[in-house]
């Protein structure tokens, strides 16, 4: 696994936690990130998916 791989599945990890707990807070807490860097990954993906 390459470092950019390993770094966009740590980035899915937490939008997956977080649907898994169906609680944002939550999942942020438990990964140590804050809400606002798991708004920025979502919207990301949102955007690289409509790609």
């Amino acid at each position: 696994m390459t470092h950019q791989q390993y770094i966009i599945r740590c980035k899915l990890n937490i939008v997956e936690l977080s649907y898994q707990l169906s609680n944002i807070s939550e999942a942020c807490r438990k990964l140590g990130v804050s809400r606002q860097h798991y708004y920025d990954i979502k919207t990301v993906l949102e955007q690289e998916g409509n790609n």
